[in-house]
């Protein structure tokens, strides 16, 4: 898959709006003005996702859509290596290529011939900060999204964060905003219960 060297070129300077699912999360750096923060294929993206052209996506797996078809209108190119298996999955396209040496072709292409995209730094802020404000709006009741938020006052973002199962699983991922990668840890499928408590302690390790 794409590294963060690779990723950054490839959005900032096209100016294209960058979501990571939830085991890539930290591949955009949150403080880049481009990063779009975590896609869930939920509702709650769907008015920045709605607004594309296309969309290219690096090698996803079935989790990264949360048990439900393609939640969008934009079509989606997949990019994925020879061991992908799944084809069951509702992609416009699907490609076995090196995903990494493809953005940079990508890049090099771009700066080349074309100019950068239509999208505004304002649209992509925005978008984070309604989706913030929808799940914590103004209100004094403690809900289980203010407990997220809280919990993550005090987290170092360079630092490893574990998502146990639950409903609290999905707000932890589009609230944090780890700037390393591979810091996100979160249980897949059918979300195991109590997977938290292990995995901090292999961390640990």
């Amino acid at each position: 898959g794409p590294s963060p060297a690779t990723t950054a070129p490839f959005a900032a300077p096209d100016r294209l709006p960058a979501f990571t699912r939830t085991r890539q999360k930290g591949l955009v750096h949150s403080e880049s003005p481009f990063s779009a923060g975590t896609c869930l294929n939920g509702r709650l993206e769907k008015g920045l996702m709605d607004q594309a052209d296309l969309v290219v996506m690096v090698d996803p797996e079935a989790f990264d859509f949360y048990n439900r078809p393609w939640n969008f209108t934009a079509p989606a190119v997949a990019l994925v290596d020879a061991g992908f298996s799944e084809w069951g999955r509702p992609l416009s396209e699907i490609h076995v290529a090196d995903a990494g040496a493809t953005l940079r072709a990508l890049t090099a292409r771009v700066a080349g011939r074309f100019t950068a995209s239509a999208w505004k730094e304002a649209e992509i802020s925005g978008y984070r900060a309604g989706l913030r404000n929808t799940l914590l709006p103004d209100s004094p009741a403690f809900s289980v999204a203010a407990a997220v938020d809280t919990a993550l006052a005090g987290w170092p973002s360079d630092g490893y964060l574990v998502a146990d199962a639950g409903f609290s699983k999905p707000i932890v991922a589009m609230l944090s905003e780890p700037t390393a990668p591979d810091h996100f840890f979160a249980s897949n499928a059918l979300s195991t219960m109590g997977y938290a408590i292990p995995a901090t302690g292999a961390l640990r390790k």
